[in-house]
């Protein structure tokens, strides 16, 4: 699956930046690269996602390291998943309710205009 730029930020800042404490350093460049790439070696032997987009990330110890995690993200199965549409879908829910308000904005200024 292709990933553009705006949808690879939109699963960033939605699935991937959920913490509940604070943010573990590095989290987006290590986000990113599993998008784009599906794997990569992180140091730490603690799993940085748990729950959520977590539950798609995968992690076993790096061969060849010490102290590193193999981390595997299987996003296809992650976009297919339902927790991904319901939250996709709200977005463009949401969207779209702008769109209205804009386009209904857009008739009253062409509105107030027109009568003058």
């Amino acid at each position: 699956m292709k990933i553009t730029k705006s949808q690879k930020e939109f699963i960033l800042e939605n699935f991937f930046n959920n913490f509940i404490n604070e943010q573990p350093a590095g989290w987006r460049e290590i986000a990113s690269v599993l998008i784009d790439n599906k794997k990569c070696i992180v140091a730490g032997e603690d799993k940085i996602w748990i729950g959520g987009v977590g539950n798609f990330i995968h992690t076993k110890k790096a061969a060849g390291t010490f102290g590193c995690l193999e981390y595997s993200f299987d996003i296809d199965e992650f976009i297919k998943s339902e927790w991904a549409k319901q939250i996709i879908n709200e977005n463009l829910k949401s969207i779209s309710n702008k769109i209205s308000d804009l386009k209904y904005a857009e008739f009253e200024l062409k509105e107030l205009i027109n009568n003058c």
